[in-house]
């Protein structure tokens, strides 16, 4: 789903990597949702669409807030310095 919809439109991609990573937030991956949640904020920006903006946070802050309540150890790129 993700590799056809990075041959159309830049809402089309954030939409798939929306649903990517809410459904790696089901499965309690939340490192990869939130990973996947970020890329689908970026390719949201570049369509200007509201509706895929407002779907790349939402499960921006689901990863998010399923990451913390995990309480699973920051990866090696998320430790301070």
């Amino acid at each position: 789903m993700i590799a056809s919809a990075r041959r159309g439109s830049p809402a089309r991609l954030a939409h798939a990597l929306y649903m990517r990573s809410v459904a790696f937030t089901s499965v309690g991956d939340n490192v990869s949702a939130d990973q996947f949640a970020t890329d689908s904020l970026t390719a949201a920006a570049d369509s200007g669409s509201s509706t895929a903006l407002a779907q790349a946070h939402y499960a921006q802050g689901l990863a998010l807030s399923r990451r913390a309540q995990s309480k699973q150890p920051l990866s090696y790129s998320e430790r301070p310095i």
